[in-house]
């Protein structure tokens, strides 16, 4: 899950964050989803 947070970050798709994000909101990752949000 690392790895795929950096590479949303390397590039820049603030659509795919958004759509991996609410992804992960439905998992119940929550500390997942505030890690992306910073990093984004």
């Amino acid at each position: 899950m690392e790895v795929l947070a950096l590479v949303i970050v390397c590039d820049g798709h603030r659509s795919q964050s958004k759509s991996i994000f609410e992804q992960l909101i439905k998992k119940g990752s929550k500390h997942w989803t505030v890690d992306i949000w910073v990093s984004a």
